[in-house]
């Protein structure tokens, strides 16, 4: 029945006004749910599919979501608490800390490709539209989905690409970094930071803050295709929210200062993790603190560039910024 209706409703617009009018978003929603969210089988991907079918080339069904009760009945499909927590409070660590097989990753793949559909054009005309999604805490899950936690990286980037223009990045998030050796299975938390800073380091350093390739010593580590794509989306991520965010591109600008020296340490106390850098302070740094003996390697010279590419779009178009 599933196969069928995908069929029936593959860019046919009258067939999928009249599901999405039959209750058939509700229907499908509700089987979802029953089987599990994103940790059930192959019925939640072709129930997805079939949303899929009605929201994708339809305005109007994709209005029709929107002002329906549905928003809030998606985060919790990918496991992420409703209401969402409070802006300075991260996501549980049940959420950030997942097991991820093939269906798992198919099915939340297949998600947040609608909450793609739902967010549309990332333009100002269309942020009105988006205040039932924001209300829901997509956003904000996608945010955590895609800084803090450790879901593969396709999937990670995949959840950057669907935020709108202006995502909320003042929100605390916790990053956690995988135990090298321990496959996956051991995670170290970091202190809280700003989902900004977050997305700063993701695009300068990488997955992880690149930590499981400190130990490698080949230039080619770290920059294949699915590294590259997550990098690059965090780039984009940054640009479309300089370019609609007057007031967060300035606020970088002004925070573009060295970091500070380290205090000094008293050996008969233990140490004390030092406070991540602010978005401003690791771009600068990775701007201006270039290897200075040797050839720059392939992993340096695209740090170099990415970084390149924040700044540009920190001061383009902007006469203020510059």
């Amino acid at each position: 029945a599933l196969l069928l209706l995908q069929s029936l409703a593959h860019q046919n617009a009258d067939i999928q006004k009249i599901l999405a009018f039959s209750g058939a978003f509700e229907k499908l929603l509700d089987i979802v749910a029953g089987e599990g969210g994103v940790e059930g089988g192959v019925v939640v991907q072709d129930c997805l599919a079939v949303v899929d079918a009605m929201l994708r080339f339809n305005s109007s069904n994709q209005n029709y979501f929107r002002e329906l009760s549905l928003p809030p009945r998606i985060p919790p499909l990918l496991l992420y608490p409703t209401p969402p927590p409070p802006p300075n409070v991260p996501a549980p660590q049940e959420f950030s800390l997942q097991f991820w097989d093939e269906q798992k990753l198919a099915n939340a793949g297949m998600l947040v490709g609608i909450i793609s559909l739902l967010t549309g054009s990332k333009t100002k005309a269309a942020e009105p539209s988006l205040r039932p999604l924001e209300a829901a805490g997509i956003f904000r899950c996608l945010v955590e989905l895609g800084l803090s936690s450790n879901a593969p990286a396709p999937l990670k980037t995949q959840a950057l690409l669907a935020l709108p223009s202006r995502p909320n990045l003042a929100v605390h998030i916790t990053p956690y970094l995988p135990v090298p050796g321990s496959n996956g299975e051991e995670w170290d938390r970091l202190p809280e930071q700003e989902a900004l800073g977050a997305l700063v380091g993701v695009a300068l350093d990488g997955e992880y803050g690149g930590i499981l390739l400190a130990a490698e010593n080949d230039a080619d580590v770290g920059l294949g295709k699915e590294e590259l794509e997550l990098r690059w989306a965090a780039v984009g991520v940054f640009d479309n929210l300089v370019t609609n965010d007057q007031t967060a591109r300035l606020a970088l600008v002004a925070s573009l200062t060295p970091p500070p020296p380290p205090p000094a340490r008293d050996p008969t106390q233990p140490m004390v993790p030092l406070d991540p850098l602010t978005p401003g302070q690791h771009l600068l740094s990775a701007l201006v603190d270039l290897p200075t003996t040797g050839k720059i390697g392939r992993r340096a010279a695209t740090k170099i560039q990415i970084a390149c590419a924040l700044l540009s779009a920190l001061v383009r178009g902007s006469e203020k910024a510059k």
